[in-house]
């Protein structure tokens, strides 16, 4: 597959996430952000201020890692810094969705992290959703303190503002914010009930040690 195929692939993927991030209420508007690398030093990454459902493939931008425009006729995303730290320190990451979903982003704003609940979210996320500092939007400061949330995990909450989710592609990222958004639901509603009983870190460090066994395993077939 030539480069221009895929990039164009690439482009319409985002378009078409950006969509369904909507749809399921995990943003709104031009609300947040997606990317994903398609090069060593290359990224595709929403415009800035460009509503999902009047985006177009050919409206993404195409930048470096110091976040220069190679083409597009729009701005990058503001969040185009923060993306970039992350593609920076994560090797192994390929595609950021930045979100605003409603109970992700209440935690975020009594700056409360998310525990593990289940064992279905050390699977998917790999661990406890850390918080963020509070740092200044479109800033490369905010995009180092949302790396250092993440740690070599999927997901991050950012102060006062959202979530951050990330993988090996797109659609591992979206996937990844459903499963956020979905416990952080779960953690309010049971806190609203009762005692929340988390799963102890021990805990989920064996059942890090075993899932990441079993994915090893299977990748070697």
């Amino acid at each position: 597959m030539s480069s221009d195929v895929s990039y164009f692939h690439t482009r319409k993927r985002i378009v078409e996430l950006g969509r369904l991030l909507v749809k399921k209420g995990l943003t709104h508007g031009s609300s947040g952000n997606l990317s994903a690398r398609v090069g060593e030093n290359t990224v595709l990454i929403t415009p800035s201020g460009v509503p999902y459902f009047e985006m177009r493939p050919s409206d993404i931008v195409e930048i470096d890692l110091e976040g220069n425009v190679i083409s597009g006729k729009f701005k990058p995303s503001i969040e185009r810094f923060m993306h970039l730290e992350i593609y920076k320190s994560r090797k192994d990451v390929n595609a950021v969705v930045h979100s605003h979903p409603i109970n992700s982003s209440a935690l975020a704003i009594v700056r409360e992290p998310l525990p593990v609940l289940t064992e279905e979210f050390v699977i998917y996320v790999g661990g406890p959703v850390e918080l963020a500092r509070f740092e200044q939007a479109g800033t490369i400061e905010l995009g180092k303190a949302v790396v250092e949330a993440l740690g070599d995990k999927k997901a991050a909450l950012m102060s006062n503002h959202g979530l951050v989710a990330v993988g090996k592609d797109l659609d591992e990222a979206e996937f990844v914010s459903e499963i956020v958004e979905l416990h952080a639901r779960m953690y309010i509603l049971a806190k609203s009930i009762g005692k929340v009983n988390v799963v102890p870190p021990e805990i989920v460090e064996k059942w890090k040690e075993y899932y990441y066994k079993i994915n090893e395993e299977l990748s070697n077939y």
